[in-house]
């Protein structure tokens, strides 16, 4: 987003929270009519009946989420096999469940 298109938007903003939480329960509370959060929110009880409003790629670019196993792990073999489990097929179905895209 350049320039005019993002000083635009962001003139639009009546509230910053502090997390995702918060601006999904300003939401739900109907203290503000939309609210910009992760798309796996969606899936989450307290956002029954919130309607998804899609973002342009060209104005929302996806994030990748990365996993990594740590140098200094305590536990060296569960890091291993967790990360393994998480790129896994079943993993990544899980993942897409819960409103993450693949």
């Amino acid at each position: 987003m350049g320039g005019s298109e993002e000083k635009s938007f962001r003139k639009n903003i009546a509230i910053v929270g502090s997390t995702v939480n918060e601006i999904l329960s300003l939401v739900v509370d109907r203290e503000v009519d939309a609210a910009l959060v992760w798309t796996d929110m969606l899936t989450w009880e307290a956002a029954a009946g919130l309607v998804e409003i899609t973002i342009p790629e060209t104005v929302n670019k996806p994030k990748e989420i990365w996993i990594a196993e740590l140098s200094d792990s305590s536990r060296p073999e569960e890091a291993k096999a967790f990360a393994k489990f998480v790129v896994s097929e079943q993993g990544q179905a899980i993942f897409k469940m819960y409103g993450f895209g693949i």
